[in-house]
């Protein structure tokens, strides 16, 4: 299931490309889950209240009540993965996609063949990067297996991330952790503790057990949002 947003001030418009998305879903056999939003605040009410969910987000520049540039910059602050496909009437701000690093720049109208490729060029990219979590050790870009990781903990200012056989530490915060990783199965459970859900064996009271047999601690604060966490996941295992 991919997750899309279509973000345009244009009720004609969003009708429009979702059709074009549903048409795309059964050309390429993928199902996608598409939500309509009439404005950027709209948008990002979504991203400060909820967990991120949208893969790809098609983005208006013009949305009358505030600039899509903008918006977008504003989701990246708080989740840094999501990818965008600017769709746009006019071409005075081609430039400005560059900076939140979108996948293209639209113009509307466009036809079926370009928004597919454009939008299968995202999910891809998605698909890879779920698959990876980079880092910047001595100033060396490190991309490691999500699979791989059981847990990260931070150390006065480095963080320390444990694999199953080996431990890599690098200069980061544990919020930056916790952010970047919040749809990609990783949950904080202590101030010092973020795991991945995938590898909990036992969930305890005060406590977890890892499928390495590691014991984390889980801290008051953190404990029924992990407990929700771990059963949605055993949900869909």
């Amino acid at each position: 299931m991919i997750n899309i947003a279509i973000c345009d001030d244009q009720d004609y418009d969003r009708k429009n490309l979702k059709q074009i998305l549903e048409k795309i879903s059964l050309r390429n056999n993928i199902r996608f889950n598409i939500e309509e939003f009439k404005s950027g605040k709209e948008l990002l009410n979504i991203y400060k209240r909820d967990i991120p969910k949208f893969d790809v987000i098609f983005l208006d520049i013009i949305l009358g009540d505030s600039n899509g540039i903008d918006v977008a910059k504003c989701i990246l602050d708080l989740y840094s993965s999501i990818k965008f496909i600017i769709l746009s009437s006019s071409k005075d701000f081609i430039l400005d996609g560059y900076d939140i690093s979108a996948i293209n720049y639209i113009i509307k109208p466009s036809s079926i063949e370009r928004i597919e490729k454009e939008l299968l060029r995202a999910i891809d990219i998605q698909e890879n990067n779920k698959k990876f979590y980079e880092i910047n050790k001595n100033g060396n870009t490190v991309l490691l297996k999500l699979n791989n990781i059981y847990y990260f903990e931070v150390d006065h200012r480095k963080v320390n991330v444990y694999e199953k056989e080996n431990v890599i530490d690098y200069y980061d915060r544990l919020d930056n952790v916790e952010k970047n990783l919040a749809d990609k199965g990783f949950k904080r459970c202590h101030r010092s503790y973020v795991i991945n859900i995938s590898k909990i064996k036992e969930l305890r009271s005060n406590e977890v057990k890892l499928l390495n047999e590691q014991i984390v601690p889980v801290g008051r604060k953190y404990k029924e949002n992990l407990k929700e966490t771990f059963f949605n996941y055993l949900q869909t295992v």
